[in-house]
C-alpha cells in the first residue's frame, strides 16, 4: 500500500512539474510575440538592475498596449481622472490666476478694494479712506501678502496704536478700514479667512465722560464782531451757530432753500472740496435733510433734533 501511495506522490509531482515548464514556456513564447527579447529565454544569470528596470517598462507598456487593443473603439482611451492642466479650458490660465490671487500684496488688495467702492462712497468719505490707508495702513502691511497676515499681527498693530496715545474710536476706526479689505478679499476667494474677525478691538469711550464745551452768546457775538469787517463772514457765524447746520450744509444753500417768510431753510445738498476740487453730495444723514426752523438763541438739536 506504501508503494502506490509514493508511485501516485510521484506521478503528482512530475505533472506539476511538466505543467509548469509548460506554462512558462507559453509565457516567454507571448512575451516573444511583443517584442520583448529580454523574457524570451530563461537566464540563469541576474541581470543588472538597470536591465531589470527596462524590462519592467517595457512590460508595463505591452501590458497597456494590449489592454487598449482589446477595448472597444470608443473606449480605447485609457480612462483617468483629468489633471488640473486638462480640465482648465484656457490651458493652464486657471492655475496662474489662482496662484496670482495668493502672492497678492496688501497694498494691491486695497487698491482693488477702494476701486469697488468708489462708485458708492461720497467725496468726501474715499478721501479719508484714502488717507487712513496711505498714512496708517500700507506703511505697516502693504509690503505682505494679503494671505500671510495673521490676527497676531493684527492684534499687535492695534496695541501699537493705543500705545501711541490715540482714542479707542480712532483706533476701532483704523481696525474697520483693515476689516474692510479683508471682507473684499473673502468676497473674491484672495484669502481664506479673515484674520480681524478673532481680534478684539478696543472698546470706545463712555459718553458720559465726554464734557462738551459751548461758546456763550456774549462770546459768539464778539466772534462775529470781529468777522463783520470781512462780510459776509459774521453773518454766516451768527447763522451757523443759531441754526446748528454743519459748514458743508451752509455751503450747499441756494436761494431756493432760504424761505425768509417762514423763517427756515431747506438742506437738500452739501458742497465741500476735497483735493483740490468741489464736490455736490447729499447731506451726511437722513436727518440731516428737510427744513430746519432758525429759532434765535436755539440750536438745531433744540428746535426738535429733526427738520
Amino acid at each position: 500500500m506504501a508503494n502506490v501511495l509514493n508511485t501516485f506522490a510521484e506521478f503528482e509531482r512530475d505533472l506539476i512539474s511538466t505543467r509548469t515548464k509548460e506554462t512558462l514556456a507559453a509565457r516567454r513564447a507571448e512575451r516573444a510575440s511583443h517584442g520583448d527579447p529580454c523574457r524570451a529565454a530563461p537566464s540563469h544569470r541576474r541581470q543588472p538592475r538597470r536591465w531589470c528596470l527596462l524590462r519592467r517598462d517595457r512590460r508595463r507598456a505591452h501590458r497597456r498596449a494590449g489592454a487598449v487593443a482589446d477595448r472597444p473603439a470608443d473606449l480605447a482611451r485609457v480612462d483617468r481622472p483629468p489633471r488640473l492642466r486638462d480640465r482648465d479650458p484656457d490651458g493652464g490660465a486657471g492655475m496662474t490666476l489662482a496662484t496670482d490671487l495668493m502672492t497678492r500684496t496688501v497694498a494691491e488688495v486695497v487698491a482693488a478694494s477702494l476701486a469697488a467702492s468708489k462708485p458708492r462712497m461720497k467725496a468726501s468719505t474715499y478721501s479719508g479712506y484714502e488717507q487712513l490707508y496711505a498714512t496708517r495702513i500700507l506703511p505697516v502691511f502693504g509690503h505682505q501678502r494679503i494671505t500671510a497676515l495673521t490676527s497676531e499681527a493684527v492684534e499687535a498693530w492695534l496695541a501699537d496704536l493705543v500705545a501711541s496715545g490715540r482714542e479707542a474710536s480712532t483706533v476701532r476706526n483704523h481696525y474697520v478700514a483693515l476689516h474692510k479689505v479683508f471682507r473684499y478679499a473673502l468676497r473674491h476667494r484672495i484669502v481664506a479667512h479673515d484674520p480681524c474677525a478673532a481680534v478684539e478691538v478696543p472698546r470706545a469711550g463712555n459718553r458720559d465722560d465726554f464734557a462738551p464745551v459751548f461758546l456763550t452768546p456774549a462770546q459768539l457775538e464778539t466772534i462775529a464782531a470781529d468777522l463783520d469787517a470781512h462780510d459776509p463772514y459774521g453773518a454766516v457765524v451768527r447763522f451757523g451757530a443759531w441754526t446748528g447746520l454743519r459748514a458743508a450744509e451752509i455751503a450747499g444753500l441756494r436761494v431756493r432753500d432760504v424761505n425768509l417768510a417762514a423763517g427756515h431753510v431747506e438742506v437738500r445738498q452739501t458742497i465741500r472740496k476735497v483735493n483740490g476740487a468741489w464736490h455736490t453730495d447729499t447731506p451726511k444723514s437722513a436727518r440731516s435733510r428737510g427744513t430746519c426752523r432758525s429759532c434765535l438763541g436755539r440750536s438745531r438739536r433744540s428746535c426738535g433734533g429733526t427738520y
